[in-house]
């Protein structure tokens, strides 16, 4: 059941469309899913490994013991390796992040790219649910291609996204994805940069403590290998002696 739930979470991480993992994942950036992608391993293999535990018990076979115990210790060790390599490339991973972020804000509705529709989407959500524009402010969608092209209106021309009450800004003609600034409508002039990093660190601290769960039950398992381990020797010595008998 345990290896069941780390690797539904794994895949939920992976797959989930509306997570920026997804994003991270369809602009090249596969390195940074390793984790979730472990943890569908991880679950994986514990099932498997709790399938050799529950044969060797009940059936009393030392050999799939020995086998439950030595993947037991190596699922530990991945664990503690995946959880000391996340907490070391975590500035590492932001910045990978931010690269992303800057990519999104480049190629928004851009429809001559082949970028898809729901991660702009995902990004207006982001910039909407936190009141945020941009990764460090409004400045950065001067980069974006689309306002780059537009000779009359460089300058004020916003995803409406950006704006506080977006339903209400006049609409650009060309592009409805983008909105018109005036004094009237006020734009969120807060970057959504710490946003994504109270994003990443929220994710990272769900893996270490799935990590943490994991191996608090591995530690179990041992005790139990243990238990069950000597519980078999003694009952084979009392066969054996029984036999000379």
């Amino acid at each position: 059941l345990l290896g069941l739930i780390i690797m539904g979470f794994g895949l939920w991480i992976v797959y989930d469309q509306q997570s920026f993992i997804n994003t991270v994942v369809i602009d090249g950036n596969v390195e940074l899913t390793i984790p979730a992608y472990a943890l569908v391993g991880i679950g994986s293999i514990t099932c498997l490994v709790s399938l050799f535990g529950c044969l060797g018990a009940s059936k009393e076979v030392r050999c799939l013991l020995a086998v439950y115990f030595i993947c037991l210790v190596g699922l530990l060790v991945a664990q503690v390796a995946i959880g000391t390599v996340v907490y070391i490339n975590k500035e590492k991973i932001n910045n990978k992040l931010n690269g992303v972020a800057f990519n999104i804000i480049k190629s928004y509705w851009n429809l001559s790219t082949e970028d898809p529709l729901h991660t702009w989407r995902l990004w207006d959500s982001i910039q909407q649910k936190f009141n945020c524009c941009g990764l460090n402010g409004t400045e950065d969608w001067k980069d974006n291609v689309y306002i780059c092209d537009q000779a009359t209106y460089p300058d004020i021309t916003y995803p409406c996204s950006c704006f506080n009450n977006s339903s209400s800004v006049q609409k650009d003609h060309n592009n409805t994805q983008f909105c018109i600034s005036s004094p009237t409508f006020a734009i969120a002039e807060q970057g959504c940069e710490m946003h994504i990093k109270d994003w990443l660190q929220a994710n990272m601290s769900v893996i270490l403590a799935v990590c943490v769960a994991i191996a608090v039950f591995e530690v179990n398992g041992f005790i139990l290998w243990i238990c069950t381990h000597e519980c078999t020797h003694v009952h084979s010595l009392a066969v054996a002696t029984h036999t000379q008998l």
